[in-house]
């Protein structure tokens, strides 16, 4: 392969991945709109893969979703070997004792990368910070369900009790369903970033309807404290981040 055409290759779908505003000066935040990745940039994203994650690739039906995935993951490896000086298909992954996805550390590293990648809707976000957690949560009012009893449904498993009742006090349809994505965005964002993923039931901690920075304090681990922020993203997207506070 002509190593020259794949690094302009490369160069050209990096050009894709762009900064997103940041409310935490420690973060760093990417957004990229994966439908608009070439055919022929994905190709070369594949050889930045390692062997698992080409294997998950290749399990996707649809052409669409493994581009999405492949488009995603590659764009990952780029910032994070920005980010180390490290080559895209040099980075190993592993995952935390709680399953999370995180970079091996060499002995020589004396920071670790903390990394969150989320995609919804054919976009993808990618947040990196150095030595603290942190979760990203990306979703698109697609993925709710149309009709207001299965939503109704949804919120009852989601919601806490007292969230539970403040949203069914919203009477505007539309603004009812705004709440609930951004409610749900948030507490996606906060299991990712503690690494609780599905094991951690989201009705059991709470966090406000309406669009303002806060604080979550966990219940199973007292002394750690997490800041959740709305993004500002693509229009009829939304997104949420949480970071270890320090």
């Amino acid at each position: 392969m002509n190593c020259a055409a794949s690094t302009e290759t490369i160069s050209e779908a990096r050009q894709r991945l762009k900064p997103l505003s940041s409310p935490e000066s420690d973060v760093q935040i990417w957004v990229a709109h994966l439908d608009s990745v070439s055919p022929k940039e994905t190709e070369h994203f594949v050889e930045f893969l390692d062997t698992s994650e080409r294997n998950r690739a290749e399990k996707f039906r649809s052409m669409q979703d493994r581009h999405r995935y492949v488009s995603a993951h590659g764009f990952l490896r780029l910032v994070l070997g920005e980010a180390l000086g490290r080559p895209a298909n040099a980075l190993v992954f592993e995952e935390s004792a709680q399953g999370k996805p995180e970079l091996r550390k060499s002995p020589h590293d004396e920071r670790r990368l903390k990394f969150n990648l989320s995609h919804a809707a054919g976009w993808v976000l990618i947040a990196i910070s150095w030595d603290h957690e942190l979760g990203i949560d990306l979703e698109s009012p697609e993925s709710l369900p149309d009709d207001d009893e299965s939503l109704s449904k949804l919120a009852a498993r989601v919601l806490s009790t007292s969230e539970l009742e403040i949203w069914n006090a919203i009477l505007n349809p539309l603004k009812r369903r705004e709440a609930f994505l951004r409610m749900w965005t948030r507490k996606e964002a906060y299991v990712k970033a503690t690494g609780e993923g599905l094991r951690h039931d989201l009705a059991n901690f709470e966090v406000p309807a309406d669009a303002a920075p806060f604080d979550v304090q966990s219940a199973r681990r007292p002394k750690d404290r997490w800041i959740v922020h709305d993004l500002s993203v693509p229009i009829e997207l939304t997104a949420a981040l949480v970071i270890e506070a320090w």
